[in-house]
């Protein structure tokens, strides 16, 4: 009877050590799940929340932005004379007079232009002749003038024009020194925006311009941004003007969307830009020996870049001041059509980045309705 009495107390003993063990193990089962949900709370990205009410198409606008003539500035007393483009390529795009478009969107982007360069159509636009500021979308102009100008085989030696570059640029981290042939050049413009690239070709093509090496790099600067503003002219970009060749924030260098769209289309006529512009990166070797490694800040080109990436995408350039916002120019293809959606003035990087892929699907989704409509 006692054995009997102490196997069962042994009996009771081992089935309360059980449930506490149960018990333990729930509570910490418990423990992990709440320390999950609150570490959940703590990271999982805010979401963009993208405000519509106040947005419409843009209605007919005649407004045209008055542009003072570029004059030479003088250097040391000595005024250096203008140089200009002998040739015009002016590009003929026109918002239609009732405002209406084939895409029908709202956006949070303050400025916007979608254009089907196969078609010559523009496919959506919002405030697109409104005064904007472009931040280093502006490198598509400094880019093109550079090839038009000067000759294949040019080697840029960098300079004194470091100095002129403003604190907190972007940088391809150039020094005194280094020589870049043109290939490296356009690269260290249009994939880490270099600043200090876009100051270092702007002087060296200023004095080639002026066929004068003693230049100082302000005086030459003074001539390279006046062959930028008539190129400007010459495409029929009338509502900007360009006072810095990398874009950094100043108020007599600003542009329109319709303008920067007008850039980008001139822009496509340089196959090396074209090139540079779909190079998600690149390792460059000088012709001074230094190799450096550069990163296309285009996120629509970069495989890894998650939702920001976009299967057709072909370039262009981005841009971004505390006064201009978000900018991108981006460049795709399919259906065997090119379109082009300039983005500006995103309060956000993810807004410019998600609003452009919108506009582009929706541009392809047109553009393939259209083409199996029309049998063609």
């Amino acid at each position: 009877m006692k054995k009997k009495l102490q196997k069962k107390r042994r009996r009771a003993k081992f089935n309360i050590q059980k449930l506490l063990s149960l018990l333990f193990i729930l509570a910490l089962i418990g423990g992990i799940i709440v320390f999950a949900v609150n570490q959940a709370k703590d990271y999982t990205p805010v979401p963009i929340t993208v405000e519509t009410a106040d947005y419409s198409l843009i209605p007919p606008d005649e407004t045209v932005i008055e542009i003072e003539p570029v004059i030479i500035g003088e250097d040391d007393g000595e005024p250096h004379a203008a140089v200009f483009a002998d040739d015009s390529s002016y590009i003929d795009i026109n918002l239609p007079e009732d405002g209406v478009y084939p895409i029908d969107t709202t956006l949070q982007s303050a400025y916007v232009i979608v254009y089907d360069v196969t078609d010559n159509r523009v496919l959506f636009a919002k405030s697109a002749d409104k005064k904007c500021f472009p931040a280093s979308t502006t490198k598509l102009l400094t880019a093109s003038v550079l090839l038009d100008v000067l000759p294949g085989d040019f080697l840029f030696t960098v300079g004194d024009e470091l100095e002129l570059v403003s604190e907190g640029s972007s940088l391809a981290m150039l020094q005194k020194g280094n020589v870049l042939d043109m290939p490296d050049m356009i690269d260290a413009l249009m994939l880490p925006s270099g600043n200090d690239a876009a100051y270092t070709a702007a002087v060296a093509c200023g004095r080639f311009l002026a066929d004068d090496d003693t230049l100082s790099p302000r005086a030459a600067l003074d001539v390279f941004m006046t062959r930028c503003n008539e190129t400007l002219h010459n495409i029929g970009a009338v509502n900007t003007h360009f006072s810095v060749p990398d874009g950094f924030h100043d108020e007599e260098h600003y542009t329109t969307a319709l303008d920067m769209l007008k850039i980008s289309v001139h822009a496509m006529d340089y196959p090396l830009l074209m090139e540079s512009a779909d190079k998600p990166q690149v390792t460059a070797v000088f012709n001074s020996g230094e190799t450096v490694y550069w990163q296309n800040s285009n996120l629509l080109i970069q495989e890894s870049s998650a939702d920001c990436y976009y299967l057709y995408a072909r370039g262009l350039k981005t841009g971004m001041t505390d006064e201009s916002g978000y900018c991108v120019s981006a460049l795709a293809t399919r259906f065997g059509h090119d379109v082009i959606c300039v983005t500006m003035g995103a309060e956000a990087s993810d807004i410019r980045w998600l609003e452009t892929i919108s506009l582009l699907d929706s541009s392809f989704a047109y553009i393939r309705d259209n083409i199996e409509n029309t049998g063609e």
